[in-house]
Parts: C-alpha cells; sequence; structure tokens
C-alpha cells in the first residue's frame, strides 16, 4: 500500500519535472527502475544521435548506468553519422569517450585539426592534438605548409613557435628565426629569445648580427642602459659597435655633454 502511494506520488510529481532526465530520476526514486532506465536510454539516444552532445550523453550514461545493449548500437549509428556529416570533431569525440580503438578516432582527430590549422585557429589545433594524442609525425608535413605561409605572412614568431614545436630545421628555419630574434630582443623578451635559439640551434653569428642591430637602434636614440643590457647579455665584441659608440661619442663632445662623454669612454 505504502509502495503504491509512493509511486502515484511519484507520478504526479512528473507533472512539474523539467525534462526527461528529471522524469527518470524521480522514476528511479520510486522505485521503477525499469522505467527510469527507459528514460534514461532514450535521453542518451537523442543527447548523443541528435543533439551530438557527447558530453551530455556520458553523463546520462554514467548517472544511470545504462547497460551496454542499449547504449552500443547508438553510439555506432551517432559516430558513423557525424562522419558522413563531415562532424569529425563530434566523432572523434565520440570515438575516444566511448572507447573505440585509438586508430578508429585518430583519423576524424586529424581532419579536425587540419580544419582548425586551415582557418588558422592554431590556438584551437594544438588543443586537439594534445587532447586526441595524434602523432607529430602524421602532421608535420601539413605544418611544413603552416610554417611556410606564417613566413610568407611575416609572422615570424608564429614561424618559430611552429618550427620549435614540430621540429622543423633548415635555413628558412634560421631566416624567420632571426627576424623573429629582432621582435624578442626589441620588447626585451630575452629568456623567450634565448630558449628559441637554443632549441632551433640558430648560429651564434646570426644572433649576434640581431643583438648588434638592436644595440645600434638603443644607443642613437640615448638608450644606453638598455643597450649595454644587450652588449653583455649577448657579448656583443667592441668592434662590433665602434662605430655607433665613437658618433655618439663624437656628438656629446661637440655639445660639451662632458658627464656622458666620459661614461661613453669608460
Amino acid at each position: 500500500m505504502k509502495g503504491t502511494r509512493t509511486l502515484k506520488n511519484s507520478n504526479e510529481k512528473m507533472k512539474y519535472a523539467k525534462d526527461s532526465l528529471d522524469q527518470a530520476r524521480q522514476y528511479r526514486a520510486a522505485g521503477d527502475e525499469k522505467k527510469a532506465m527507459e528514460i534514461a536510454a532514450s535521453e542518451f539516444k537523442h543527447r548523443l544521435v541528435i543533439q551530438g552532445n557527447v558530453k551530455m550523453a556520458e553523463m546520462v550514461l554514467k548517472e544511470f548506468k545504462i547497460p551496454p545493449k542499449f547504449v552500443n548500437e547508438h553510439v555506432n549509428s551517432a559516430y558513423k553519422t557525424n562522419i558522413e556529416k563531415g562532424k569529425y570533431e563530434v566523432a572523434a569525440r565520440i570515438g575516444k569517450t566511448f572507447k573505440f580503438p585509438p586508430e578508429k578516432y585518430l583519423e576524424p582527430a586529424k581532419k579536425t585539426f587540419e580544419t582548425y590549422v586551415k582557418r588558422e585557429n592554431y590556438k584551437k589545433a594544438f588543443i586537439i592534438e594534445k587532447e586526441f594524442s595524434i602523432p607529430k609525425d602524421q602532421i608535420k608535413h601539413l605544418m611544413m605548409e603552416v610554417f611556410e605561409k606564417n613566413i610568407a605572412r611575416k609572422r615570424y614568431e608564429m614561424a618559430a613557435n611552429i618550427a620549435k614545436e614540430y621540429q622543423i630545421s633548415g635555413k628558412k628555419v634560421t631566416d624567420a628565426m632571426e627576424k623573429a630574434l629582432e621582435t624578442y630582443i626589441h620588447s626585451n623578451r630575452f629568456a623567450e629569445a634565448d630558449e628559441h635559439c637554443k632549441n632551433l640551434g640558430i648560429p651564434k653569428k646570426r644572433i649576434i648580427n640581431v643583438a648588434v642591430n638592436e644595440f645600434k637602434k638603443r644607443f642613437a636614440s640615448g638608450d644606453y642602459q638598455g643597450a649595454t643590457y644587450i652588449k653583455k647579455h649577448y657579448k656583443i665584441p667592441n668592434e662590433n659597435i665602434y662605430d655607433i659608440v665613437l658618433k655618439v661619442f663624437n656628438y656629446h663632445m661637440n655639445k660639451h655633454i662632458f658627464d656622458v662623454s666620459i661614461w661613453l669612454l669608460k
């Protein structure tokens, strides 16, 4: 009798349930596991197959512990449907979430990566790469194209980052890094510059050339402290900067600004 009243009260509450999951919870609380499972399984299918909401479908699966016999068919169907529709990111997530063999969800994951790269949404692409553990050797050819594109558009910092991440080497990398180095040193990002140069094997001579140019710009503009730091940091030989130092020294001598001249002489 008590069980009947509980079920009756539960049925009354169904009228006010916000959605199907609330209904499933109410039935489960009333002891009608079969009805609760039926609703939850239907909701799982709706979230996964219709909406493509993998995260929510997984939540329903875990909460109601839906048996494989209610799940596998919908999972395979959702995977196949999303592949056919070109929704590779959803398909990849389905494959990984529901424990497909890696070789099966890796292909749509790579297609997703390529899509983001072509849109130049590199941040999202790199997230996908790490999330699905895409082997770098399988996308290196694509990233070489991206490297070239960034060089052509004079986005040298991005090119340098890609070269570092995907271990791209050669003259083009050195040339790009030299351009990127100009930006790093100019904006006082010395640690970042040093790391890139080390990882990419940039020749010391190329680094010195960039450092000398920046030294000269700062020295000519009166930023002696900044110029001096660059000289010390990159161990610039005196002969590489003698001409600009002499020019500035003579300028201050002619203007009778002797305190600066003496400092330069030292």
